[in-house]
């Protein structure tokens, strides 16, 4: 388990999890694995004869944009929502490499 580790240290930097943050991976944790399967399941539904019967998130999307073209305007507003927020984020502790790091509760 020493990729576990050294995953989870790149994560949280080597400094115990608080108790919110492990409920965050808790619930997100199972989230995100969810749609990674079903996403994968629904990628390789070609290779598998269309065994899968369901369609990838791009795939919907797409097809929702297509018949109505406003999608396709909050798609973009919502990439550029998180794309700002990722760049313009100054008060968030940063490493010298640039990335946001939590913050240190105080005493």
């Amino acid at each position: 388990m020493g990729w576990w580790r050294a995953l989870r240290d790149w994560f949280v930097g080597g400094r115990p999890l608080t108790r919110e943050g492990k409920w965050g991976y808790r619930v997100w944790g199972p989230i995100l694995a969810f749609i990674f399967v079903t996403e994968i399941l629904a990628a390789a539904s070609k290779t598998l004869k269309n065994a899968i019967p369901w369609p990838t998130i791009s795939s919907t999307v797409g097809h929702l944009e297509t018949r109505w073209p406003i999608v396709a305007v909050l798609v973009v507003a919502g990439i550029a929502m998180v794309a700002f927020h990722a760049v313009a984020a100054p008060s968030a502790p940063r490493t010298p490499g640039g990335r946001t790091t939590r913050r240190l509760r105080g005493p």
